[in-house]
């Protein structure tokens, strides 16, 4: 019995923390999806330069998700790569701190040739 109720709870604990990843990945699309309406306003109306966009959009979401991390670190790049790999490397280093998934992180990353494209 005692093992029996071990092996329930072992499984109660692993569907609560799955649950918990696709709950963030939910925010964290939503998220993304605002910041990507912001970063776009401020392209079209701004013309401020990609760098002090990223840092702005650091600063204004929680400096504990990951989403902040990707900026920060995308900024910080920007300064010796170009747009593209800055994004790229970002979006790779901070995997760990997001919840999303490969397919995800890789349409993401498609944000970066377009930031190219509509900065050069």
């Amino acid at each position: 019995y005692i093992f029996l109720i071990l092996v329930f709870g072992c499984c109660c604990l692993m569907g609560v923390m799955i649950s918990k990843k696709f709950k963030n990945r939910v925010i964290e699309l939503k998220e993304f999806k605002n910041i990507l309406n912001i970063l776009e306003a401020k392209i079209k109306f701004t013309y401020e330069p990609l760098g002090d966009i990223f840092n702005e959009i650091s600063l204004m979401t929680d400096e504990k998700s990951g989403i902040s991390k990707v900026f920060k670190e995308a900024m910080q790049k920007m300064k010796t790569n170009d747009v593209t790999a800055s994004w790229d490397e970002a979006l790779e280093s901070s995997k760990s701190f997001l919840s999303l998934n490969k397919e995800d992180i890789n349409i993401i990353k498609g944000l970066g040739k377009l930031l190219r494209k509509n900065r050069c």
